[in-house]
């Protein structure tokens, strides 16, 4: 009796296995068509990584949404900006590189008249690309007294304003802003770029009575501008000496500071330098205390 039994488990459990392996069949068809339904075998072709139906690609893994998308884009546009300055378009440069002459060489900078604001360039830097040289620029002198020490100052230039920053050592020891008497600088000094040399004539210096010498009076009429050296070498030790004592810098300040186009539209800026600031080919950079830059010249 126990054999029909034994007869009865095997063939119930093979059933059982045959019935599995056909859901299983079953399934894996199913899965087949479903594949094929959504372009299996063109998806996988085209899938340069195979089983991905669609490979991950740069663009899909910077294209963040949410709060990524939002902290990406913020600092993209934070490192854009925080690089230039607001006054870039304000500013213009050009360069004067006469082959490593440090008295010689200088940089022109110029705020443009329709400038919404002046700048201080006092703390700003200017740096070399091939010499990896960085000037940080000081203060000046609004009002130079030659032979006296003055009061240093935030170089600032207004709309309209330029200055001219040169590598080399100033020849009256500080950097100045221009006047309408200094241009009489030059009789002792040289400078680069030269002065203008557009000052008071002598004679509203000295006076149309200064003298009863006819002829010193008209020696002191025909003075070059900004100069005390008479063309007339025959004239008198008293005339010569009127001139020397009220044809001067220091005289013309004293007289014309209160007027109001007394001091001029540049600054003569000083590096200090004994050696030549940059290359004859080289980029400088212009930045201010900010780190922003504000021009940059390459020649």
């Amino acid at each position: 009796m126990s054999i029909p039994h034994t007869h009865t488990f095997l063939r119930t459990t093979g059933g059982g296995m045959l019935l599995d392996v056909l859901i299983v069949i079953a399934v894996v068809i199913a899965l087949w068509f479903a594949w094929v339904a959504v372009g299996g075998p063109a998806q996988f072709a085209a899938s340069p990584e195979g089983l991905f139906l669609d490979a991950p690609t740069s663009e899909t893994s910077t294209n963040n949404t949410g709060e990524d998308a939002f902290q990406n884009n913020f600092w993209h546009t934070e490192k854009q900006t925080s690089t230039q300055s607001p006054l870039a378009a304000y500013v213009t440069m050009r360069v004067n590189a006469p082959g490593g002459i440090a008295d010689a060489e200088y940089v022109e900078i110029a705020l443009s008249s329709s400038s919404p604001t002046s700048m201080t360039l006092t703390g700003w830097t200017i740096t070399s690309s091939s010499l990896h040289k960085t000037f940080t620029i000081g203060n000046g002198i609004s009002v130079l007294h030659q032979g006296i020490s003055g009061a240093p100052e935030n170089i600032v230039l207004e709309p309209g304003m330029h200055a001219y920053i040169i590598s080399g050592r100033s020849p009256v020891g500080a950097s100045f802003r221009t006047n309408i008497c200094s241009g009489f600088l030059s009789a002792y000094q040289t400078f680069t770029p030269p002065l203008d040399m557009s000052c008071p004539p002598a004679q509203a210096l000295i006076g149309r009575n200064a003298s009863p010498d006819t002829a010193c009076i008209s020696t002191i009429e025909s003075l070059p501008r900004c100069s005390a050296t008479p063309r007339n070498t025959t004239v008198s030790a008293s005339c010569l000496a009127t001139i020397k004592e009220r044809v001067s810098y220091n005289t013309c300040v004293s007289m014309f500071e209160k007027r109001p186009d007394f001091s001029g539209p540049l600054w003569y800026i000083y590096a200090g330098s004994l050696s030549s600031f940059w290359w004859s080919s080289d980029i400088l950079t212009l930045s201010d205390d900010t780190g922003q830059t504000v021009a940059s010249l390459s020649f």
